[in-house]
């Protein structure tokens, strides 16, 4: 039986963050997306999820929150505090040496600027947090945002939930289960490798992205998170820090919440490391970490001028967060 084709002005693959962001913006818009939320609806959050405090995000919560039905949570900003572990011994400040070997151990490589990872190697991080009448925290305030955002798309009817199976970017088609969406424009949030295994009838943009695959450009490095209950050194240190990166070769980095903690593993077989923790649970081998990262993934595909590609994995950039995501989304308003 044939599909039924329907036309839509702009059309947004995928329904993580950035394109939650994308959608809640762009006007006429519909995200096309099976997992809401993406990374965000994980069992649990893996790690330091903070709505970094600039122009940007302050617009962005305003803008989201005016459009809330529960006017009983108001947004404020404090510090997270960073500490950096060597030898045993977290500090506030961290050496050239640190840096260098935070990078081969995460990375596999030697480097020593931190512009997109570590934190940019800062002390302490101004976020928005939201609190209650109470005055009391939303532990999760960065998912407690974009829950927002999916109801309020929800709402109008600008999100479809259904499996993308193919991108016709000649024809400017998107083809799911059930239909054949025809559009204007095209946003891909997608990981780009998906948008390459998806995307038909476009032999040079085929060509090109089969070619970054084949020489390894869309490698990614497996992380392991465990949420795990506090230890004796957790409680004293929760204190002073919101989470700390180690190179003591234990784990990564550990983000403290109200009534657990999560590592960032480096070695799944350490569980006899964790001294005084209990494992609750276990989200192991998720492909995180980029080895390769591009400036400018449109120019580079010479991709048709009605696509655009936003968000970390869709224009395969590691820089790329929140207020990056924004600050597109912004400069064509």
């Amino acid at each position: 039986m044939k599909k039924v084709t329907i036309s839509l002005e702009t059309v947004v693959l995928g329904a993580g963050v950035a394109g939650l962001v994308a959608g809640f913006y762009e006007k006429n818009s519909t995200i096309i997306g099976m997992k809401p939320l993406g990374q965000l609806d994980l069992p649990f959050t893996p790690g330091p999820r903070l709505i970094q405090y600039n122009l940007h995000t302050a617009r962005f919560v305003k803008d989201v929150m005016m459009g809330s039905e529960n006017s009983s949570y108001t947004a404020v900003t404090k510090k997270a505090k960073i500490g950096y572990e060597e030898n045993g011994i977290v500090s506030d400040i961290y050496s050239d040496e640190f840096k260098e070997k935070y990078s081969e151990l995460t990375r596999g490589k030697n480097r020593t600027k931190t512009s997109s990872y570590m934190s940019e190697g800062r002390e302490s991080v101004r976020h928005i947090v939201f609190v209650d009448q109470n005055g009391e925290e939303v532990e999760e305030s960065y998912k407690f945002l974009f829950k927002e955002v999916l109801r309020q798309l929800r709402i109008n009817n600008a999100l479809i939930e259904q499996k993308v199976i193919a991108i016709d970017v000649t024809n400017n088609t998107v083809e799911t289960e059930h239909y054949i969406y025809k559009y204007k424009k095209l946003i891909s949030t997608l990981h780009i490798d998906i948008f390459r295994k998806l995307l038909i009838h476009n032999s040079h943009l085929n060509h090109v992205l089969d070619m970054m695959y084949m020489t390894n450009k869309f490698d990614l490095k497996n992380k392991n998170f465990w949420k795990c209950t506090h230890n004796k050194q957790d409680l004293y240190l929760k204190k002073s820090y919101d989470y700390i990166y180690s190179v003591d070769g234990i784990h990564s980095r550990r983000t403290f919440f109200k009534d657990y903690v999560v590592l960032e593993v480096l070695d799944k077989n350490i569980a006899e490391s964790l001294i005084g923790r209990e494992i609750q649970l276990q989200i192991n081998d998720v492909p995180l970490q980029m080895k390769y990262s591009f400036e400018d993934i449109h120019t580079l595909l010479a991709a048709p001028s009605n696509i655009e590609f936003i968000g970390r994995y869709a224009e395969w950039n590691h820089k790329i967060k929140l207020n990056e995501v924004l600050n597109k989304v912004y400069a064509r308003k």
